[in-house]
């Protein structure tokens, strides 16, 4: 695993290995995932890794650590209210998705075929239903 701040920093070793990771805008909340499927999360770079329960393949942070989604191993789709939420099952099914906005309203995912779909809320309020997401 390696950080870096900023474009002119340098690249730093931090012990560990994840297959991917996602961090917030503000830089203080990591969320990532190993070869196992493992969830952890890491408060900065000053942080260490907190395992999550649950098994995931794929997380995603939005820009202040308050709304993260989640794929599970059979492509499931999670959502929770950072670190003190817990994973609820969503409806859908992607093999890979991203937040963004300032309060995790926009959505992207990625299915098994490629197709790519978004899904906007403000702030996540509701579970979205499968009729929420849209084909581009």
């Amino acid at each position: 695993i390696f950080y870096r701040n900023g474009v002119s920093g340098s690249w730093l070793y931090i012990p560990g290995k994840l297959k991917q990771v996602s961090i917030s805008g503000d830089g203080n909340h990591l969320w990532s995932v190993n070869s196992n499927d493992d969830t952890f999360y890491r408060n900065g770079v000053s942080g260490n890794f907190q395992h999550i329960p649950g098994k995931l393949k794929w997380v995603s942070v939005n820009h202040n650590g308050e709304y993260v989604w989640g794929v599970g191993q059979g492509n499931e789709l999670y959502y929770r209210y950072g670190l003190e939420g817990s994973w609820t099952l969503s409806t859908g099914s992607l093999k890979q998705i991203s937040v963004s906005g300032d309060n995790g309203e926009y959505i992207w995912g990625v299915d098994d075929d490629n197709r790519v779909y978004y899904f906007m809320s403000s702030p996540i309020v509701d579970e979205p239903n499968e009729d929420d997401f849209s084909s581009i």
